[in-house]
């Protein structure tokens, strides 16, 4: 039996719960047959398959291989007992004994049940169990976790001490310690009303502008977060941080999950977008930022390839982060063990096929907007108080046919794509437009950014189109302005042009000038064309041809025709009222985000190689989610398939969700596996509670109201450190009766030491912190300074991601790597992290400072030991630990000052579990 059909074994009897014959007849399929009609297509013998019911049931020409109830006319029955050698199955190898086929005879007529894996079922609401001990019950969720205690006689674990509590939820809901003054203030109002008190302090962390920030964190690591592309040259992706900033301000607002979700896949295409109160920006554009996170190649040879690894990355990330789906696995063939076809796979593709990054221009409460339209009067005024309307009309020449005409502008170029202000509408022949405090006429159809005013920003894009020619001519004029040709969704030309050497033109010159661009290497390319606009310059674009050659073509429109007599001194006098007004206008502020291009199906990639393209695979959701998206006739249909994600007919979205919660929560996820909810992954531990918990989520959305239902549980408040074996992992998959204890995430631990030592700053977002390098940080793409060695004090979310040189101190404990969903961090243990706390010059600096400023704050020792107690476990010194802190601090043969010793001390606390874990 080989290994595939050995693990496809394990995997599909493991995810069963029916047991019984459903089992055993899986086992038979799965040694007997799947080896030729199984998950794997390449091998797949008359495209049938018999390992999910469709495949079982499918009309063929002479029937249905399994006909549920009547097994004398399922052909699977008929070919295994065949007496025709030829015709029996499996082929070249001996019949099923008899036995099996009674097995399967038996099967098909008890009606031939193939049970649904887990998690494409509906999602149910099941009933709160009924228990015995109902005084423990303080919210559901902890009926369900005591009912299965109950029924294998087991009680729950004693409930944790309320500072120990105190300092679990504290962090795991901002990340932060308690300080000593929010400690003295819990307990005495916990001596009080010990609910009351919970519920106060949840409510005050849920408001804290830091809950963003720690649960904005570890959404970063299910987009694989970075403000850098990796590779050889690790070059920036641009306003990376505003994304960073969007998800930590849509925690705190406690925007609604599912527009959380709609806003990232297609935040540019919602009918009534967010606003940022503050800043009076587009606050659901930034979302869409996440899709192009992913590592960047700065010369691909291949560049279709380079596009189809780039989507690939994108889809992996869209299908583990919102779905738990490894969508990536079918890009090749179908998925071996989870539902998704090839073809599934590439209609998801089309999807980004038909879509384009951008920068997006936003305009802070309409601002830029309003004063540029005040301007346009203003403009439109002195040009009809100063041009009569008399003047020659320019004549068309005829073009040459030594060139195709790709664009003139001489229509309304409704299938362009404009992004920001400066692109209004194209000009047409004969009109009078001010620009530079001078009169022009155009001669032709022409784009112009300058009109409006030479501040204004943005970008105009063309149509998709295939490359037919060894070059692109383009009649223009300007300054600080760009040509920018796009093939294949590649942009990383822009640091490095190298084979993209040609596709990349900066304008310079304000008289009409022919550009050429060579892009014969890249015919049968799909590619864009895009100016951009992004200063104090302007770009007037009039006419695009392509042709075989470099020389210049033969323009369709003449120049631009004679300007008519005026009054140049009252030009000038008119211009001077809004010269002031112009000079005013404000800067846009810049995101990355998506925008929507030229519709596109993808074909499929036979094998995956694009290089033999198979048939269309038309945009669409895959069947597994169970929400078919209707896609538009035009656009790209992001907005339909974000919609079908929050569908109530898809289970997985709430599913992963509540799931991801419950996992930051008690340290480990109902279901073990994240990011893969597929039979690849772990089975559920208690399907009706995380059935129950994305019930609740569903009904609201709000992440707030799910994180504060579960930490004011009972559940959450057992006790850790009782049992010494809670680290273990129950090796029949239940429910454990006692939480693990949790270890801080390497940021947590960072910011602690930040917040010990009184450097915490506390602000809130903002551009990153430029990486500390040390001197083993080396190789290409490092930056030429270093940043701070405490960051400037900011947490340690607000450090710069550069993927070539990220955070020692954090990579060493556990900090993920951004290449794809991280959900679930690793937990390693290891002399490494023990060498970093005792050497690191970062804890050495924060040691010291928490050592100058407790003997600044305090003046008896015991007063300050029983603060650094506090501040670093959340708890006073025990008398043991006091006289042994005492001793050291005071020991007379203790070489230094007393500021030395007491940075010994903060160093020591600093080096203890106590300090980095959670009870």
């Amino acid at each position: 039996m080989s290994t595939l059909i050995i693990l496809t074994t394990c995997l599909l009897v493991g995810a069963t719960t029916d047991g019984g014959r459903v089992a055993e007849v899986r086992s038979l399929l799965a040694s007997k047959c799947y080896a030729c009609h199984g998950p794997d297509a390449s091998g797949r013998q008359a495209d049938l398959r018999l390992d999910t019911m469709e495949g079982q049931r499918s009309h063929r020409r002479a029937g249905a291989p399994v006909v549920p109830g009547d097994p004398a006319n399922s052909l699977l029955l008929q070919r295994i007992t065949h007496d025709d050698i030829d015709i029996r199955m499996p082929a070249e190898a001996p019949p099923l004994e008899e036995e099996e086929v009674t097995l399967l005879q038996d099967w098909i007529e008890a009606g031939a049940s193939w049970p649904t894996h887990w998690a494409w079922k509906p999602i149910d609401n099941p009933a709160v169990p009924v228990v015995n001990n109902t005084n423990w019950i303080r919210d559901p969720l902890d009926a369900f976790v005591l009912a299965q205690l109950e029924s294998e006689e087991l009680a729950p674990a004693a409930q944790a001490e309320p500072t120990t509590w105190l300092r679990r939820v504290h962090f795991d809901l901002l990340g932060l310690p308690p300080s000593p003054t929010i400690i003295e203030t819990f307990e005495a109002d916990y001596e009080i009303d010990p609910e009351g008190a919970r519920e106060r302090l949840v409510d005050t962390l849920l408001a804290s502008p830091h809950f963003g920030e720690q649960w904005g964190r570890h959404w970063l690591d299910l987009v694989r977060y970075a403000e850098t592309c990796g590779h050889e040259f690790d070059y920036p992706i641009p306003h990376a941080w505003r994304y960073r900033d969007w998800v930590v301000r849509a925690f705190n607002n406690n925007v609604t999950y599912d527009r959380f979700v709609i806003e990232q896949i297609a935040g540019d295409l919602v009918t009534s977008p967010r606003m940022d109160g503050a800043t009076g920006l587009d606050d659901s554009l930034p979302g869409t930022g996440f899709w192009f996170f992913s590592q960047g190649t700065h010369a691909p040879v291949d560049v279709r390839q380079d596009e189809a690894d780039r989507i690939e990355n994108q889809l992996d990330v869209f299908g583990k982060t919102f779905t738990g789906l490894t969508i990536s696995c079918a890009r090749c063939h179908d998925h071996k063990f989870d539902p998704i076809r090839t073809d599934e796979y590439y209609a998801l593709a089309g999807y980004l096929q038909s879509s384009r990054r951008r920068d997006a221009y936003l305009d802070p409460g309409g601002r830029i907007e309003a004063r540029l339209q005040e301007l346009d009067q203003a403009r439109r005024k002195i040009v009809q108080s100063i041009v009569t309307p008399d003047h020659t009309r320019s004549e068309d020449l005829p073009t040459e046919e030594t060139t195709t005409l790709l664009e003139s502008f001489d229509q309304s170029g409704e299938d362009w794509f404009s992004d920001g202000q400066a692109f209004d509408a194209p000009l047409q022949a004969d009109q009078a437009y001010l620009q530079d405090d001078m009169l022009h006429i155009a001669g032709s159809g022409q784009w112009h950014s300058g009109l409006r005013s030479p501040r204004a920003q943005g970008a105009l894009r063309s149509p998709s189109f295939t490359i037919e020619n060894d070059w692109l001519h383009h009649r223009v004029k300007g300054r600080g302005a760009r040509i920018r040709v796009i093939i294949d969704g590649f942009r990383l030309n822009e640091y490095n042009p190298l084979l993209f050497e040609d596709c990349l033109k900066q304008i310079d010159n304000e008289d009409w000038h022919h550009v050429a661009q060579q892009v014969g290497k890249y015919r049968g390319h799909v590619a864009w064309i895009e100016y951009s606009d992004d200063g104090d310059g302007w770009i007037a674009i009039d006419e695009i041809h392509g042709s075989d050659d470099a020389s210049e073509p033969s323009w369709l429109g003449d120049v631009d025709p004679a300007v008519p007599e005026h009054d140049a001194e009252r030009l000038n006098a008119a211009m001077e009222s809004i010269r002031d007004d112009e000079a005013s206008l404000e800067a846009p502020v810049r995101v990355l985000a998506i925008t929507d291009g030229t519709p596109e199906e993808q074909v499929v990639y036979l094998r995956g190689n694009h290089e033999t393209p198979g048939p269309i695979a038309y945009r669409g959701s895959p069947s597994i989610m169970r929400s078919p998206t209707e896609v538009p006739a035009s656009g790209s249909g992001r907005l339909e398939l974000a919609q079908s994600l929050v569908s109530a007919r898809n289970p997985l979205t709430a599913r992963v969700m509540a799931n991801r919660v419950w996992h930051h929560l008690m340290g480990r996820g109902l279901v073990e596996s994240v990011d893969d909810f597929g039979a690849m992954g772990r089975a559920p531990t208690h399907l009706d509670l995380l059935d129950h918990l994305a019930t609740r989520f569903r009904s609201d959305w709000s992440v707030k109201d799910l994180v504060r239902v579960i930490v004011l549980s009972n559940t959450y408040a057992m006790s850790s450190s009782a049992n010494p074996h809670s680290l273990l992992i129950d090796p029949e998959n239940r429910l454990l009766h006692y939480r693990p204890m949790k270890r801080l995430t390497a940021e947590s631990i960072r910011d602690s030491m930040l917040a010990s030592s009184g450097r915490l700053d506390p602000t809130v977002g903002g551009p990153p912190v430029a990486i500390h390098l040390s001197d083993h940080m080396t190789g290409r793409g490092r930056p030429g300074t270093s940043g701070p060695l405490d960051g400037n004090g900011r947490r340690s979310l607000y450090l710069e991601v550069r993927r070539n040189f990220l955070p020692p101190l954090l990579t060493t404990f556990d900090m993920p790597t951004p290449a794809t969903t991280a959900g679930k961090r690793n937990n390693s243990n290891v002399p490494a992290q023990s060498l970093a706390l005792m050497n690191d010059p970062f804890v050495h600096e924060q040691a010291q400072r928490w050592a100058d400023r407790i003997l600044i704050e305090h003046d008896v020792d015991e007063a300050r030991i029983h603060t650094m107690f506090l501040e670093a476990f959340g708890r006073p010194p025990t008398i043991n630990e006091q006289a042994l802190a005492l001793e050291f601090v005071s020991d007379s043969t203790e070489s230094g000052p007393d500021d030395t010793r007491w940075a010994d001390l903060g160093h020591a606390l600093f080096n203890t579990k106590e300090f980095i874990y959670l009870d």
